[in-house]
């Protein structure tokens, strides 16, 4: 990533956290916003509330004292209209109401006035209605909606004066009301500094015609708590106006502040940064010092730096021919090592192939020899079937030490089949000591198997075999060559008194040639073996494609 596209990321990385600090900014003030709005309206709906309750209390205080009266008990049971003149229908206009009603026990009127405005003005519920609400709520309060407006009602049984508890039974009930006219609705718009409307239920609340405005809506419901009315009150809040016009001044100077800080950031490393390194790139890519001729009389860095260049390319010219010199030694050093080292390799593998062939083959043959010296008396016919063998073996390593030596394989894994090579194998070793052998090979598998990975296999098992004969003192060996899904697995167990495999892995050359040849083959060994536990091998090789 050049320089230039890096400074071009960070002043993306500025403009984005610039943004992201704008957004949060703008959602800080947002916050501050909503809750300045949510406690103004808690007010306001405080302050409707409070309102309607004290608006409300000369109402309940009216209803509740003419009902609790004898003469409104003797009133319910035999309606005097010159009392009811005088003690009832002379409150409407000092306590505001627009109309009353007096209803006996079975939910009949038996007495109702108004006044002038709502002369007509009828109690909005049914008798069954009446009835119903009166023995569920003693004192109810509500609204309706009639042909006048919407009407608010309260309620109150009526009762004897000397019942001071109110427990007595009902001798009826007194009902008042009053209409929620234009009136009323500016008396609460004056009191509230708001403006105010009654919408019916079903039309949903305009939103404020500013952001400034705090809208409070009062529900309004029935007897059965329906909503059948909502107050609505509109106020202006100058708080809320000036917290608005104070961030946005103070979004607008943020803004202007990074865009400002930004510009000039960019102007100054354009001027002072990206310039001197583009001529400082120019005077290297094309190897000509001229281009930093102006900046090699300033003593800022890049000053310095082109003083450095051209110095350094003054030098580079008289490094030019070093370097081509030692560039030829280097060369001519590498082709020494690799010959080097592919005659290690070399040595490495005639070394693990003569222990493993050639060695092991000797081994055997004198060991053989050795007992069958102690057969020439005993038995002349087996002991000179031994010295066959032992002569046979004896040619065919011959054999494989001139193929040794010319970098061949072993003569008899080519020619024979793997089975095959493997029972003559394990036969002449028992030349050793008698071993009981037991085999079961699956030519389908051993004839998958590449020239390399048959040769290494066969190795491996002469080894071990050999191990199982002259170290472990087997007496019975098992080896099994079989398809595990894509893999051969060929499998050595023997009974001997087994061995330590970590701690003879470092002194024993020949489990080291066994792991070796194992990954030559492009497969694992896994050896397991404790004391009197005898010794298990497992070896797993890829399959080639079968023929």
């Amino acid at each position: 990533m050049t320089l230039r596209t890096r400074m071009l990321f960070l002043f993306a990385l500025l403009l984005g956290g610039f943004a992201v600090a704008i957004a949060l900014l703008h959602m800080a003030e947002q916050d501050e916003r909503v809750r300045i709005v949510e406690a103004a309206q808690t007010r306001g709906t405080q302050n409707i509330a409070r309102w309607l309750n004290l608006a409300g209390v000369p109402m309940q205080q009216f209803v509740e004292d003419y009902s609790w009266w004898d003469e409104m008990v003797e009133f319910v049971r035999e309606p005097d209209p010159e009392w009811a003149q005088t003690n009832l229908e002379e409150m409407l206009e000092f306590f505001d109401l627009s109309a009353m009603w007096v209803v006996d026990l079975t939910g009949n009127v038996v007495y109702q006035t108004s006044t002038e405005a709502f002369e007509t003005v009828s109690i909005p519920l049914t008798q069954g209605e009446i009835v119903d609400l009166v023995e569920t709520t003693p004192y109810p309060h509500f609204f309706r909606s009639t042909e006048f407006g919407l009407l608010e009602l309260r309620a109150s049984p009526v009762q004897p004066s000397d019942d001071d508890d109110r427990v007595s039974p009902p001798r009826g009930w007194f009902v008042v009301g009053r209409v929620w006219d234009a009136e009323r609705i500016k008396q609460l718009a004056d009191a509230t500094g708001t403006v105010a409307a009654i919408l019916a239920p079903d039309i949903a609340p305009s939103n404020p015609l500013s952001e400034s405005d705090i809208t409070v809506l009062q529900p309004l419901a029935n007897e059965s708590g329906d909503r059948v009315a909502t107050l609505r009150a509109t106020r202006h809040s100058p708080e809320i106006e000036s917290v608005i016009e104070t961030d946005t001044r103070e979004l607008a100077i943020f803004v202007g502040f990074g865009v400002f800080g930004i510009v000039a950031v960019a102007g100054a490393l354009r001027r002072w940064v990206l310039h001197p390194l583009d001529l400082t790139t120019r005077a290297l890519s094309e190897r000509d010092p001229s281009h930093l001729t102006a900046m090699t009389t300033e003593n800022h860095e890049f000053g310095r730096v082109a003083r450095l260049v051209e110095s350094s390319f003054r030098q580079t010219r008289k490094l030019e021919t070093e370097i081509r010199h030692r560039r030829e030694t280097e060369s001519a050093l590498k082709d020494s090592e690799k010959a080097l080292r592919e005659t290690s390799e070399e040595r490495a593998q005639l070394g693990r192939d003569l222990h493993d062939s050639v060695i092991q083959t000797l081994y055997a043959s004198g060991l053989g020899l050795s007992a069958t010296r102690k057969l020439i008396a005993e038995d002349p016919g087996e002991a000179a079937s031994r010295l066959h063998q032992v002569q046979c073996r004896l040619n065919e390593t011959i054999r494989e030490l001139r193929l040794f030596i010319t970098g061949l394989e072993p003569e008899s894994t080519k020619q024979k089949p793997f089975s095959e090579a493997l029972r003559d194998m394990i036969e002449f070793l028992q030349v050793i000591r008698p071993i009981d052998s037991h085999l079961e090979i699956h030519e389908d598998v051993a004839a998958r198997f590449s020239p390399l990975q048959a040769a290494n296999t066969l190795q491996i098992v002469r080894e071990a075999v050999s191990n199982s004969i002259r170290h472990g003192k087997a007496k019975k060996l098992t080896i099994t060559l079989k398809k595990d899904q894509h893999h051969a697995e060929l499998r050595l167990t023997d009974d001997g008194i087994g061995f330590d495999p970590p701690a003879t892995a470092t002194s024993n050359r020949g489990i080291a040639n066994m792991h070796e040849r194992a990954r030559e083959a492009g497969g694992s060994l896994e050896i397991s073996s404790s004391n009197a536990n005898g010794t298990h091998l497992r070896l797993a090789l890829p399959l080639s494609p079968a023929p």
